[in-house]
């Protein structure tokens, strides 16, 4: 999830996300595509559906998402339901 986070969360954080882009060696590439290519690198899913996931209890997974209080402190408020499909959808 965290690349389609991190791409979410870039219109309010950008500029902190660049600051670490750079530290890694990689200025002027987007901090999501660096966390995207290091996972898949590193062999591991990078889609929710290559976790196994079936796309049946997306909906059951954003509700909970949504209850969660960690999602309180995204940088970018993620406020409805919608927001979370949304996040969701993008990452399946």
């Amino acid at each position: 999830m965290l690349p389609h986070v991190l791409r979410y969360n870039a219109s309010v954080n950008g500029d902190r996300q660049a600051v670490i882009a750079a530290s890694v060696g990689n200025p002027t590439t987007p901090l999501a595509d660096i966390v995207a290519a290091l996972i898949s690198h590193l062999g591991l899913p990078t889609r929710i559906r290559d976790t196994g996931v079936s796309r049946t209890v997306m909906a059951a997974v954003a509700e909970a998402a949504l209850h969660d209080p960690l999602l309180a402190a995204n940088p970018r408020p993620i406020t409805s339901l919608t927001e979370v499909r949304l996040l969701l959808e993008q990452a399946w």
